[in-house]
């Protein structure tokens, strides 16, 4: 029995391991990309709460700013304070690091967040063009 003890004590570790549902890319100290529970729920995180309501498929970063976005059938946007109509199949958010940082308003009520956004408003702003979208199929 005893012999057993260090292969049965290894092989729990690396199934627990295994079963952790964390799944988050660090954009820096604060923003996380990324999953918790839910591989269909991805969100940009800032010290460990969503960002964006309904979350986003996808995101990509550089500097002080985080770009997202999502498909638009998951974003309720009709109870929204800031609800507007937007057209096509999906959604854009930039975030604002700092700004949104030191505003203590939270997600779209924060100075920091703009969205959501069309595909033609983001297309013509976008400030970060050459930087590709990232999912958690990258990593």
């Amino acid at each position: 029995m005893r012999t057993l003890k260090g292969p049965l004590l290894s092989a729990l570790l690396v199934a627990t391991s295994a079963c952790d549902a964390t799944n988050y890319q660090r954009i820096d100290e604060h923003f996380e990309f990324g999953y918790t529970d839910r591989t269909d729920y991805t969100n940009v995180y800032c010290g460990g709460l969503p960002v964006i309501p309904g979350g986003c498929d996808e995101a990509k970063w550089a500097g002080d700013l985080i770009v997202a976005r999502g498909l638009r059938s998951s974003h309720p946007y009709d109870w929204s304070p800031q609800a507007k109509a937007v057209p096509g199949p999906m959604l854009y958010f930039i975030i604002h690091k700092t700004e949104y940082l030191t505003n203590t308003a939270a997600q779209e009520l924060n100075d920091g967040f703009e969205g959501p956004l069309s595909e033609a408003e983001f297309s013509a702003r976008d400030p970060l063009p050459k930087k590709p979208f990232r999912t958690t199929k990258d990593w």
